[in-house]
């Protein structure tokens, strides 16, 4: 089998995974159910992945590696454009990013509710994550903006809790704002509407 034939088995795995996963949750997820999703026998799934939670793992540091590509995106040029511009950057290409996986909070949040030992698997990987000289780089320019004056004193790890809870808070909150409005507001309007607040919070999180 060839490098590219094999790294397209690979993610035709891991994106059945995600639709399984996000479906069902991890518990109702069948690695059976999986491969056919994924057009592969379940002995080729075990070859690639052995378990199911071998493939949520890869699945959620896929995720990870997803969100760290967006805040490269952010700073990782030659820092010409101002801070603050910066972080609505961030804060609009992590929208964006669960625009495009809008089911993938309320699994991650069922999974830390239900499984409390999730949540020290994924803090660990966001430690992990924050490794690096693109994250030192990003406190540094923190740094240097709160010395020129631009933003107030905060830590770059609570600047990006910050950012992410907002974001997700506003795509969890949907099923209930679905029931709770109905008709008289869209999905779209109701997020769009909730991105532009959270970036006008974050604002003023960093410049009061």
């Amino acid at each position: 089998m060839t490098a590219e034939k094999k790294d397209n088995v690979e993610q035709a795995i891991l994106e059945a995974a995600e639709q399984e996963f996000i479906e069902k949750g991890y518990d109702g997820a069948k690695t059976a159910d999986i491969a056919r999703r994924a057009g592969v026998t379940h002995a080729m799934l075990h070859y690639y992945y052995r378990t199911k939670e071998n493939i949520f793992e890869v699945f959620i540091d896929r995720k990870m590696e997803e969100v760290m590509a967006i805040v490269g995106m952010s700073f990782g040029d030659d820092g010409s454009m101002p801070f603050i511009e910066r972080i609505q950057r961030v804060i609009n290409l992590h929208f964006d990013f669960l625009m495009q996986h809008p089911d993938l909070p309320r699994f991650i949040l069922n999974e830390i509710v239900t499984k409390p030992a999730r949540l020290r698997e994924l803090k660990k990987r966001i430690a992990d994550s924050l490794e690096g000289s693109l994250p030192m780089s990003i406190a540094i320019e923190l740094e240097k903006a709160v010395e020129r004056g631009e933003v107030r004193p905060i830590g770059a790890v609570d600047m990006f809790f910050d950012i992410v809870s907002l974001n997700i808070a506003a795509f969890v909150a949907v099923p209930a704002v679905r029931e709770i409005m109905g008709a008289e507001i869209s999905e779209r309007e109701f997020l769009e509407a909730r991105r532009r607040e959270n970036i006008e919070m974050i604002k003023r999180r960093l410049t009061i």
